[in-house]
């Protein structure tokens, strides 16, 4: 299982990193940058103690979250590569997935995500750019059907959530 969280919400910081913690999971958190700080969604400062405590994968929700197959050449260009960089620019790490945003995308978003990330969702199933084949993870699959990563793919880390299903249920 791969726990991931879309927005950036502040709640990931506030409930789900003290349980991140307690039980030692990693998470990936897919942010939007534009939308850092703003009422509701985590500070800079939050998302770079998350990832610098080694729980959280912070990765790259585009910068506004709009359909990406709505946007022009340079509109979808500034929404891709522009998150990564200021990402970068304050966890001092350069995220390697990319959530589409309503997990909605075309052929010329995949091109340009692509060249950028080296992993893309749709919130739907994660795929990973593998020796240039791409496999899709899906629910029901067994960590022996993923494909071994290198490099800085195996911040993905794969785990039981029995402890913490308990712990949320009380």
């Amino acid at each position: 299982i791969i726990l991931t969280f879309d927005d950036g919400y502040a709640d990931n910081y506030d409930n789900l990193f003290p349980l991140l913690k307690k039980y030692n999971v990693r998470v990936t958190i897919s942010v939007i940058y534009g939308m850092l700080g703003t009422d509701g969604k985590m500070t800079a400062a939050q998302l770079r103690e998350m990832s610098d405590s080694g729980l959280g994968s912070i990765q790259s929700h585009c910068m506004s979250h709009v359909p990406l197959d709505s946007l022009n050449e340079s509109q979808l260009e500034y929404e891709i590569v522009e998150s990564k960089r200021q990402i970068t620019g304050i966890i001092q790490k350069e995220p390697f997935l990319i959530c589409y945003p309503f997990g909605i995308y075309s052929s010329s978003v995949i091109k340009l995500a692509e060249k950028y990330y080296s992993l893309i969702s749709n919130n739907s199933a994660i795929k990973f750019m593998y020796n240039s084949t791409v496999t899709k993870i899906e629910e029901g699959m067994f960590e022996t059907d993923i494909p071994k990563l290198t490099g800085k793919e195996s911040e993905i880390q794969v785990v039981d959530l029995n402890d913490i299903r308990q712990e949320l249920a009380t």
